[in-house]
């Protein structure tokens, strides 16, 4: 496996092709995979002569740092194992859901209103043990005094964190709603956004 840093010398570059129609990529293209040879976890990222660039996750061996692009053999490829991707919060217990919960609030925040609104959901009107708010009149007057907010401006917080994923309706009674995150957006490495493959 050959490894090419991200920060290459200058007047040389390692280029991506993103315009590459779906109809002819390939279906390692995308992956994850496990190289046995090696025990690194890459994301195979075009072709390149030599086989395929690949963006290393991480790499016991310490033979390329983890953010380098790599270019593999096919034969590596080929022998390596799809590493399947599982949501790590799923299996989590509610309390320690509900403080993940808040953490991505907080990320995708940072102040205003929303992230009290958050807290008090998580810390007092959550059912203990559970991930489910009931957003019933006593809960709302609670949530509006401790972010000193007026009934509209709280629904108006409660419709941004429906509308971002972080509260789903619940199937029971219509103010039943369940602590969910929204999916991460993973970049492809490879596109102009990224900044690999250009300069």
């Amino acid at each position: 496996m050959t490894t090419m840093p991200i920060n290459q010398a200058p007047n040389t570059q390692h280029t991506c092709d993103p315009t590459a129609s779906a109809a002819t990529a390939d279906p390692h293209q995308g992956a994850v995979l496990y190289v046995a040879v090696s025990g690194a976890v890459v994301v195979v990222l075009h072709p390149v002569t030599t086989g395929w660039a690949c963006a290393v996750i991480t790499d016991p061996s310490h033979t390329h740092r983890p953010g380098a692009i790599a270019d593999l053999p096919d034969r590596d490829v080929e022998s390596a194992v799809a590493v399947e991707l599982v949501d790590p919060t799923s299996s989590l217990p509610a309390d320690a859901f509900a403080r993940v919960w808040l953490g991505r609030v907080w990320g995708e925040t940072r102040g205003g209103r929303l992230f009290p609104v958050a807290r008090v959901l998580v810390e007092q009107v959550r059912e203990s043990g559970t991930r489910t708010v009931l957003l019933d009149a006593a809960a709302r007057r609670r949530l509006a005094t401790v972010a000193y907010l007026r009934p509209q401006g709280l629904d108006n917080i409660l419709a941004r964190l429906q509308r971002n994923s972080f509260l789903t309706p619940a199937t029971g009674p219509p103010d039943l709603y369940v602590l969910t995150l929204p999916a991460l957006e993973i970049s492809n490495p490879c596109t102009a956004e990224s900044g690999i493959g250009r300069r």
